[in-house]
């Protein structure tokens, strides 16, 4: 099938990827840049934001002075280990003076699925009220500012480990297009995704090759993993999202499931490196068994041991990342220039990885959102997409030149049976004449035995064996004319004084570095240089040297 499609060159594909990668990443990074900056601003204009967290559920933060506020400059918070948090925000009187529009609180937050109230106090009489979810999955939740509490302090009780997530201070306008914008730049997401994802396929159909098949699992995994994280798979399939398979950590490990076969595949390792290949494929049933014990014991094993085993699939999923990547590089220096898109693909994925990482451990001051893993993704379907058609082109190419070699092959192989046909025609009536030269007539009728013919001046000798042995017979006839008389699939020069007969069972073995002889049953027949590289073909046989008894 491969060979009936007929493709000039995969450049006006890859530019259309990427200008369709440029748009999504270019509203991707404009909106959430933009999103972030503007709330960011109004939060600091508005408000000053604090934080602390404790293993211990704190109930006198409204008095206690003594509490070790954090000042939050990005409105920005991290849990980390700590079982609670509370969130002060205090307001900027001078900003809020004559200010007639309704204030949002909005929190948008991580998969931790736990409620967050809003307690404030109006004249020393303390009120606490939970914030509402302002979508489906319950990751942005958000409150309407009191207006006889907007000039005191106002605090936001969370709760759960590793519970990350941002405040903003928005109007009722703000908050509406920050909603318009995150569901943009989902729908420019999952868009793209879908589309390479049907090209997958579709080269899967037409080429039937299983790497574009692997691609496509791949494609569906990561952005599968995404919507799980985002909410979307709740939004659309409510009644399955309760699922273990269904959720952003099962969805995720499958992800890394999927990675490791398609990078096996694409590098070829089972070829190139199966030592690296054998640690992808250990790495991919430790796992598959993580994600088996993780869907058998969802919501059932005790916190210590989840996070145990939430430790190995990170360790595993870094050796994956970390074998795939060496792989690559070695893949590369044996000239395989399309695991350099796969190189550069690893790369972002790394260090989304690394940054994700860092932000989670608080030890960088970054909330790191599906975004950036979005905008890692839309990078890496880019690169390896691009790579799977240089892979395609290379491809082509490949069989091109093979389909040109094996035409030239075909040509030689009838030029060569043409002349054999020739030879044969011209042995044939020299074998039906035996008047036209008796000399040739004498050396014709032992030909079947002959193993050599030696030259000795304007006389041949003719060494040929029978019942009694290795007999010898002087022919009145050169060499020359026995070879021009002859036909070469009886007779091939190996020497300028040597004939050889090609159906005994001479092999080549080597006597010096640059000298060969032909051996048969301890008579040796000399090669020389200038016919050695025609006679290497016909005895293919190369062995070591030999001293024994020569025939010369």
């Amino acid at each position: 099938m491969i060979n009936s499609i007929k493709f000039t060159s995969p450049k006006y594909a890859v530019l259309l990827i990427l200008i369709a990668a440029v748009v999504v990443l270019a509203f991707s990074l404009l909106s959430s840049t933009n999103l972030s900056e503007e709330g960011v601003k109004d939060s600091k204009s508005r408000f000053t934001i604090f934080t602390y967290f404790s293993h211990h559920k704190n109930t006198d933060y409204l008095l206690n002075a003594d509490i070790p506020w954090h000042k939050s400059n990005a409105g920005t918070f991290n849990l980390g280990s700590h079982q609670h948090g509370v969130i002060k925000i205090m307001p900027r009187r001078t900003e809020l003076t004559g200010a007639s529009e309704e204030l949002k609180i909005v929190l948008s937050k991580n998969n931790i699925f736990t409620q967050a109230s809003l307690s404030y106090q109006i004249n020393a009489t303390p009120y606490t009220e939970p914030m509402k979810s302002s979508t489906k999955d319950a990751k942005i939740l958000s409150i309407a500012i009191p207006k006889n509490a907007s000039t005191e302090p106002l605090f936001i009780l969370v709760s759960g480990r590793y519970l990350r997530g941002d405040i903003q201070i928005l109007n009722t306008q703000e908050f509406t297009d920050y909603i318009k914008l995150t569901s943009i730049q989902d729908g420019l997401y999952f868009g793209f995704a879908a589309l390479i994802f049907t090209l997958s396929l579709i080269s899967y159909l037409l080429f039937r090759h299983a790497i574009f098949l692997k691609y496509a699992t791949l494609l569906a995994s990561i952005s599968l993993w995404i919507a799980a994280g985002e909410g979307w798979l709740t939004y659309l399939m409510p009644d399955f999202t309760h699922q273990p398979f269904f959720t952003a950590n099962s969805l995720g490990l499958l992800f890394f499931i999927s990675f490791a076969l398609f990078s096996y595949d694409y590098l070829k390792l089972n070829k190139q490196q199966p030592q690296l290949g054998c640690i992808l494929k250990r790495c991919q049933l430790i796992l598959s068994i993580i994600w088996l014990s993780y869907c058998l014991s969802f919501n059932s094993a005790e916190p210590t041991l989840y996070q145990i085993i939430y430790g190995c699939a990170l360790l595993v999923c870094f050796i994956i990342l970390t074998t795939s990547l060496t792989a690559a590089v070695l893949s590369y220096k044996s000239e395989h220039k399309h695991s350099l898109f796969y190189i550069s693909a690893l790369c972002v994925l790394f260090l989304c990885s690394i940054i994700s990482g860092l932000s989670m451990t608080s030890l960088i001051d970054y909330q790191v959102k599906w975004t950036l893993i979005k905008i890692g993704s839309v990078l890496d379907m880019t690169l390896l997409t691009t790579a799977l058609m240089y892979w395609y082109r290379q491809s082509l190419s490949h069989i091109s030149d093979e389909q040109t070699h094996r035409k030239n092959l075909q040509y030689k192989l009838a030029a060569t049976e043409q002349q054999l046909a020739d030879k044969e025609k011209q042995l044939s009536i020299t074998e039906s004449n035996n008047s036209l030269c008796p000399h040739i007539a004498k050396v014709v009728s032992v030909l079947e035995h002959t193993l050599y013919i030696k030259a000795a001046g304007n006389y041949s000798t003719v060494f040929y064996q029978n019942a009694d042995g290795i007999q010898e017979m002087l022919v009145d006839t050169n060499i020359q004319a026995i070879e021009n008389s002859i036909a070469i699939t009886k007779l091939a020069r190996c020497h300028k004084s040597y004939l050889i007969s090609l159906n005994t069972g001479f092999h080549l073995h080597r006597r010096t570095s640059a000298d060969y002889d032909l051996v048969f049953n301890q008579v040796h027949v000399p090669v020389g240089r200038k016919y050695l590289k025609e006679i290497k073909p016909i005895f293919s046989d190369y062995g070591s040297r030999t001293p024994s008894k020569s025939g010369y």
